[in-house]
């Protein structure tokens, strides 16, 4: 019974590479979620165009919705009509349905 044990804990014991104890620590704190939130975030530029992302800055992702500065109110409009579209992209971007909705908050 020693040397199963024994055994077992020099299987354990081999060395691992960074990548899988990394992805053992995501699952196991369950942050693979935020993670993919937080490309979507990245992700933002690529996905709506330069043009676009020059007046827009994303604030933050909370529980599917994403937060989105815009320059101005006309701004703000235009993304609107893409709303739709750019939760698309940056789901497909992501590789997971992690934006539900997003938020646009202008300057005054």
């Amino acid at each position: 019974m020693n040397r199963e044990r024994a055994s077992r804990q020099r299987a354990n014991n081999y060395p691992r590479t960074l990548g899988n104890l990394l992805a053992d620590v995501v699952r196991n704190l369950h942050l693979g979620r935020r993670l993919a939130e937080q490309r979507a975030c990245v992700l933002w530029p690529e996905v709506v165009g330069k043009y676009v992302s020059k007046n827009t800055k994303v604030r933050s992702i909370d529980r599917g919705k994403l937060f989105v500065w815009v320059k101005t109110t006309a701004w703000q409009n235009e993304i609107s009509l893409r709303r739709g579209e750019i939760i698309r992209k940056l789901n497909k971007a992501v590789g997971e349905h992690v934006v539900e909705d997003i938020l646009f908050v202008s300057e005054r």
